[in-house]
Formats: C-alpha cells, structure tokens, sequence
C-alpha cells in the first residue's frame, strides 16, 4: 500500500531520546513537542517513551466501573491517568460511547478478552469431570438412572450431573475474571492515557490521536446506536481508517447481551432435562419442546433489540453529518458540571485536524470523486463523504445480522457440558456405538447448533421487518416474537429429529455418517456464505 499523502518520507527521524533525559516532569513538556519535538501542527507520529496505555484488567476492574455514566468522564481525576505508563505498542484501542452504560460495555468487554478462554478452559473442566465419572475410575458417583435407546437397544445407564454442576461456574469465573489468564493486554482508553485534568494536556492528546491510532494493533469498537452521534466516536473511527487501518473488532454491545442470554438459556434448558431424568428416568418429547418454547421465547425477545439496533446502521451511514454530531462540551456550555471550570471545545480542535486533512488531501485523492464546484464543497462535507463511503465498506458487513462461528461454539458450552455427562457410560458399550456417540454429538454442537443460532437470529430479523411495516405495537411485537420462537423451534427440532432417528433405530452405522453429513454440509455452507457477504 502506498504511504499517505500527509506522510513526508523523505524526512529524517527524530534522535531517540535516552531514558535518562526523561526526567523531565510529564506536565513541563507539551504533547507536541514530546511526541515529535515540534510544537504545531498534525501529530501523525508518537514516539514509543511517551505512547501510553492502561491494563486491560484496569479497565474492567470493579465490573467495568470505569464506565459509569454516573461518573465516567465527570469525575476524572490525575490518579486514572497515572494508572497508565508509556508503551512501545498499544495492542488495542478501545472506542466507546461514554452515554452507553458501564454494564453493556464491560460485559463486551468480556467477550472480547474472555469468553474464548471460558469456553476452552470449561470444556476441558469438561473432559476432566468425564474421566473422573468413568467406571474406570468411579472418583465421581453417576447417581441418574436413564433409559437410552441407542443403534435399536434400550440401554439403562447412570449418568452424572457434575458437569452441569461445575463447568459453569468455571466458564463464569473465567468470563469474568480471565482477562490476564494468558498475557496482559494493554489497551488505549481516552479516560485514563489521556490527561484530563490539564486542559492543555487534553488538548494535545487529541491532536496527537492519529499518532496513537499508528501506534495500535486494533481497534475495538463497543457499537451502540449513539457511537456515530458522538462527535469522539465517529472520529476515532475515521482516524484509524485514515491512517490505513482496517483491523476492527466490531463488538455491538446488544449483541453481547443476546449472546450471554442464549448460553443461559440453553443452560436453563439442560438443567430442566436433567432434573426430568432424576424425577422420570427420561425426558418425554412434549418436556423437550415446552422447555425449548420457553427459551426460543425469551431469547427472540432479547434478539429484537439485537435487530432493531443493528437496522439503523444503514441509515446512520447514509444521513451522517459530523455538524449534527454531539459532544460533551459543547453539550453543557463548555463549563464542566462538576467541577464549575471552563473546558476547551474539543469541536474546534476536531475541526482544525479535519481541515488541515482536507487542505492535504484537497483534489489528490484517486479514490475520491471530488465535485467541480470546489468552493462550495468544504472540509466537513469531505469528511462527511469520507465517514459514508469508508464506514459502510468497513462496518455494513460486520452489522450484518450474523454471530461468528467461533462465538455460536462459545454459546453452544452448556451442549458440550450436557453431553460429557452423559458419556461416561459409553465405556462398557461396543466401540461400534462409541463411533455411533461422537458422530451424534459432534454433529449437534459443531454443526447443529452453530447452525441454528444463526438461522435463529436470521428469522428474527425477518420477522422484525415484518413487525415494522404493521407498526410498533403490543400486538405485532408479540407476534414478531411469537413467530420467531416458533419458526426457530421447528428448524431445531427437525435438525435433530433428522440424527436421532438413525442414532435410535438403526444397527448400522451408515445411516448415521449419512445424517450427520446431511446436517453438517448446509451449515458449513451457511456460514461460508454468511462469511463472504
């Protein structure tokens, strides 16, 4: 990629400076000349002595308090910006909204850092659990009597609960808290790598975005509905696109939410069919559908706001106009609420960044269809245009309604604990059945319920349209989700009546491999499809 037209190649390096010529105090120094030994214009360069960044761990301390929009950016104080330290690197920049609250952003947070890590450390709790249920090894008892039917034998085994039990109270703790199980990450957040409290000091941090941004591995955006209203937000963004970045991490807080709530259904769902087990031996069909009818229900009605939200994206894109943007300054008259003191207009700041960009870049661009009339056309409109055409190319995929594959393995954890409970009695069984077990089951956690995740949320967002065009009443909204649980229900449903019939009734082993493929060929190519949209 060829390098930027704001970028001089031909300029030589500023001299490294020694550690022991730091001495000097942070505050006798400004941001401009620290950065680049210049006290004017763009800083498009940060050296490593003076790049700052906090803690991941930090920033989601006490929940995420961080956050808060009872304090948040009101009540900033010098101790959060000691909290950082200078880095050679910030591997993330975390842009957020400071309007959204502390809960939604923290359990985004989590997703982000830990919920892959829960998922991998609770499977193999998982595997551990299955070893030590083992009649082999008989350390943890299997006190549930249950009917099987398996290859056309009715098997009556003992199965355990400690999975169940345990596995999520293992993958919580690691949700929660593992944000340093592997290696510390050290990300950008404005509150505490930016100095608050000096006026002038903040001033030149914001100058010196576009150096920070050069500096980052990625960029983790906690999307709201309010990000592009937020003057801070929709620049961040910008700037790291403008200075050739494309690696985001596109988190839509709703959707962190919906995620979380569909591993506690399915969780609330095995636990419902393994207390039938204790108290009936088996689970009838008219149990299975009634509590997956109560789940597919709560979780369509969490999957509407996922939809709603993520459907005014297009919109936002294509009305954007940074002069309707809000920021905090301006919003209370350029005096701080609490503090009664006068604040810098940071609009005027971003203003003089964005026309000095323009003044650059004015009629160079190759990938830019510049109007003729010239005079009429200012630098707002040019970033204005800029924010449409490079957010949709960068965002509208990610806003798809669509979840990861990666992420439907994350929801699909109660499964896996669900089913090593079960397993322990396979050992006493023919190897033939064994083969017969793992192709059930790795169909259904690896193909069916990824599968029907996405197809879940999918129905949801085309009965949500329908829901629309008939208005934003009770009645519609009840049936939007109604219809959503159902639908989604019946696709369950029929994906695993499709691999318990062979599993059940058949001795041979073909007519399961030919389910099993039957099953995992569409959902591979759902997602492959979903993937290149």
């Amino acid at each position: 990629m060829s390098s930027p037209p704001w970028v001089q190649p031909d300029a030589e390096p500023e001299p490294c400076v020694e550690a022991s010529e730091a001495a000097v105090k942070l505050e006798d120094v400004t941001f401009a000349e620290r950065v680049t030994g210049k006290g004017n214009g763009l800083v498009s360069n940060v050296g490593a002595l003076f790049l700052r960044a906090v803690k991941v761990s930090t920033v989601m301390q006490g929940f995420g308090g961080a956050f808060s929009t009872a304090s948040g950016m009101l009540q900033v104080t010098l101790g959060d910006y000691e909290r950082s330290k200078t880095v050679e690197k910030i591997d993330d920049f975390i842009s957020h909204c400071w309007q959204t609250g502390r809960w939604g952003k923290f359990l985004s947070l989590c997703w982000v850092y830990n919920f892959r890590a829960a998922a991998i450390v609770s499977w193999l709790a998982a595997v551990a659990v299955f070893i030590l249920e083992m009649d082999s090894v008989s350390f943890l008892p299997r006190t549930i009597i249950v009917n099987i039917q398996q290859g056309g034998q009715m098997y009556e085994t003992n199965r355990g609960f400690w999975c169940v039990l345990l596995c999520p109270s293992i993958f919580l703790l690691v949700a929660v808290f593992g944000q340093d199980l592997i290696r510390t990450r050290m990300v950008f957040v404005d509150k505490f790598c930016i100095n608050q409290v000096d006026p002038n000091l903040k001033d030149q941090g914001i100058q010196g975005l576009e150096g920070i941004l050069r500096q980052s591995e990625r960029l983790v955006l906690l999307w709201t509905p309010a990000y592009l209203d937020r003057l801070k937000c929709s620049y961040e963004l910008a700037s790291w696109l403008y200075v050739g970045k494309s690696h985001i991490v596109f988190m839509p807080v709703c959707f962190a939410t919906l995620a979380t709530a569909l591993i506690a259904g399915l969780l609330a769902h095995y636990l419902l069919t393994r207390i039938c087990q204790v108290v009936m031996a088996e689970v009838p069909l008219p149990v299975t559908c009634l509590s997956l009818g109560m789940v597919s229900v709560i979780m369509a009605f969490f999957a509407r706001s996922v939809v709603r939200e993520l459907a005014q994206l297009p919109s936002q894109l294509s009305s954007y106009s940074v002069e309707r943007t809000r920021c905090f300054c301006c919003e209370h008259g350029h005096v701080h609420p609490t503090t009664k003191q006068d604040m810098h207009c940071d609009r005027k700041l971003v203003y003089d960044v964005l026309k000095e960009r323009f003044l650059k870049e004015e009629g160079k661009s190759e990938d830019f269809d510049w109007p003729l009339d010239s005079e009429a056309f200012t630098y707002l409109d040019y970033f204005d245009a800029q924010v449409r055409r490079r957010f949709d190319q960068y965002l509208m995929p990610s806003g798809f309604y669509k979840i990861s594959y990666q992420h439907c393995l994350i929801v699909a954890s109660p499964a896996v604990w669900s089913y090593l409970d079960q397993a322990a009695y396979l050992e006493s069984l023919p190897s033939l059945e064994m083969l017969r077990w793992a192709l059930y089951v790795g169909s259904m956690i690896f193909a069916v319920i990824p599968a029907c995740l996405q197809l879940f949320l999918l129905v949801c967002s085309y009965f949500e349209g329908i829901c629309v065009r008939f208005g934003d009443g009770l009645l519609p909204r009840l049936l939007s989700t109604l219809a959503s649980a159902t639908t989604s229900c019946f696709i369950l449903l029929s994906l695993v009546g499709l691999l318990t019939f062979p599993f059940e009734n058949f001795s041979s082993i073909l007519p399961m491999i030919v389910a099993s493929g039957v099953v995992s060929l569409p959902a591979v190519l759902l997602f492959r499809t979903l993937q290149e949209f």
